[in-house]
């Protein structure tokens, strides 16, 4: 449990361009909210990062104040549209159920009602969004539901930031925040560091491996430059953009 450990000193926010509380980033948060994060591109969840970190932080301190920490991970759920998109484990996206894989955009918003998601993030890039109504083209069966629970959205892409219409900014500091994102793209170093303290390291070395074909070479180059530079500047930053209504993350399923 990764984020279970992890230091809340070691993340900071911004919303609006004015420092905030982590808490900020995710209004009235309570017990109840659950993160769900749409990827549609190889090991594109590492444009999400921060964001959930920052959600797993909010997750953790959150009961800690309320009756101390459950040896249970933060209720973060990932919706791979269209294909699989790396094995997200290292960022506590576990137990494995909570990685969803479907083909169209009915069904990831079935996904995420069925996970009763309350905090939706979408990659984008950013689109108008007075074009139509989104719901229109979903069964009223889904979108109602969520229009009922989903409580903010927001936009993120795939290399970090967004290209237009930054409202949020979350960075993290540490080596446990650059080991969790370097585990994503490169495996080889996930196996060596890790597998020894799992339960049954062959197993789940075998288990991690086997999703290994899920990472594209470009991808994985692009993420170990962020990685790279991330780390001579002592922190790994990213960008993403409050959508104006909870609803619009539909725009881009």
């Amino acid at each position: 449990m990764h984020t279970m450990s992890f230091d809340p000193k070691n993340i900071s926010a911004s919303v609006d361009g004015h420092k905030a509380s982590i808490f900020d980033v995710f209004p009235e948060f309570d017990a109840a909210d659950r993160l769900g994060v749409v990827v549609n591109s190889s090991i594109g969840i590492l444009g999400a990062s921060m964001l959930i970190h920052a959600f797993g932080t909010c997750y953790y301190e959150l009961r800690r104040k309320r009756d101390g920490l459950v040896a249970q991970y933060p209720e973060v759920y990932v919706v791979h549209v269209g294909g699989r998109f790396g094995d997200l484990r290292m960022i506590d996206v576990l137990p494995e159920r909570k990685e969803i894989f479907v083909d169209t955009g009915s069904e990831a918003l079935a996904a995420l009602n069925h996970a009763a998601i309350t905090r939706v993030a979408v990659p984008g890039p950013a689109r108008d969004l007075s074009i139509q109504r989104p719901w229109d083209r979903f069964h009223p069966w889904e979108a109602g539901p969520a229009q009922d629970r989903v409580r903010s959205s927001y936009l993120y892409a795939a290399d970090g930031h967004v290209a237009e219409g930054a409202t949020i900014s979350v960075t993290g500091h540490g080596p446990q925040i650059f080991d969790n994102f370097r585990c994503i793209f490169d495996l080889e170093h996930t196996v060596a560091k890790h597998a020894q303290v799992e339960e049954n390291p062959e197993e789940w070395t075998s288990t991690l491996l086997a999703r290994s074909s899920e990472i594209d070479a470009p991808a994985a180059e692009a993420a170990r430059s962020r990685w790279s530079a991330a780390r001579e500047v002592g922190e790994l930053r990213e960008t993403y953009a409050f959508l104006p209504r909870a609803t619009d993350f539909l725009h881009f399923l």
